[in-house]
């Protein structure tokens, strides 16, 4: 069990790792946190789902949720 949580915990980390740095520079500055907290406090419901969807599509080809989250719920 505690594996599966790692996992799970590791993956939701490196996604929104890799959203917050919106200029690709494996670093997240000041202004690209606060604009994710931004977003994730003061923007629509919308914008909101928006960026849940981005948080499960890995490969960024828009597919179901179905196919991307495959590999986090088999391990559960």
């Amino acid at each position: 069990m505690l594996f599966v949580v790692f996992v799970a915990q590791s993956f939701f980390a490196e996604r929104f790792f890799a959203l917050f740095d919106s200029d690709g520079s494996s670093s997240i500055s000041l202004d690209e946190l606060l604009e994710a907290l931004d977003l994730l406090i003061n923007d629509s419901e919308t914008d909101k789902l928006r960026f849940l969807f981005q948080v499960y599509d890995v490969d960024g080809e828009c597919l179901t949720l179905t196919i991307t989250l495959t590999p986090i719920i088999t391990p559960i």
